[in-house]
């Protein structure tokens, strides 16, 4: 019994002395992402709020610049450049604003694997994020709830002509049909 309270009474210590942290973060590839889904060797990072005083258009936080200097960076800039600290803490709603004047991207070119890049900088205990720079791919399949009962799409292969055109704004197209639907959810 003695030795419980012992433990309680040094736990309760460490947490009021703040010695006791939060689980450290920890990223790993999301499924199915490959290399062709984000640009190798670039990291964008959101610091913590508690690192603004040392964030401007370079970076002056030792820990972090003496991590990225084994790294051989390319590049390091502000994502926002005109952007900003917020004024308000809080929006109009009564939520805490993006603070995106404190998102940089740096490029490096050190054959250090991303992820162990990323998971580093967590290590640190600068930054709120970490993540590769994802490329964003086209889809050029419709968001209609309903595309999957539309057989007749497959029929025409609607599907492989969005991915060579996806049309041309000065065309202009009629169709003769033979009714309507007045229930249908896109004429509401």
């Amino acid at each position: 019994m003695r030795i419980v309270f012992t433990v309680a009474i040094i736990v309760f210590a460490m947490v009021a002395n703040g010695q006791y942290q939060k689980q450290a973060k920890f990223f790993t590839m999301p499924k199915n992402v490959t290399e062709s889904d984000y640009m190798a060797k670039t990291v964008i990072i959101k610091f913590n709020e508690a690192q603004r005083v040392y964030c401007s258009e370079t970076v002056t936080i030792k820990s972090f610049n003496q991590y990225v200097a084994n790294l051989n960076v390319i590049s390091l800039k502000k994502k926002f450049k005109s952007i900003q600290k917020p004024e308000a803490k809080l929006n109009r709603y009564g939520f805490k604003t993006a603070d995106l004047s404190l998102i940089y991207e740096f490029e490096y070119a050190s054959s250090v694997d991303i992820v162990k890049v990323i998971n580093q900088l967590y290590k640190l205990g600068i930054v709120e994020y970490a993540q590769p720079n994802y490329i964003y791919h086209q889809s050029y399949t419709p968001n209609d709830p309903e595309i999957g009962s539309q057989s007749h799409l497959s029929v025409i292969n609607a599907y492989s002509a969005w991915d060579i055109n996806q049309g041309d704004t000065s065309v202009v197209i009629g169709i003769v049909d033979s009714g309507w639907d007045s229930d249908h959810e896109d004429l509401m």
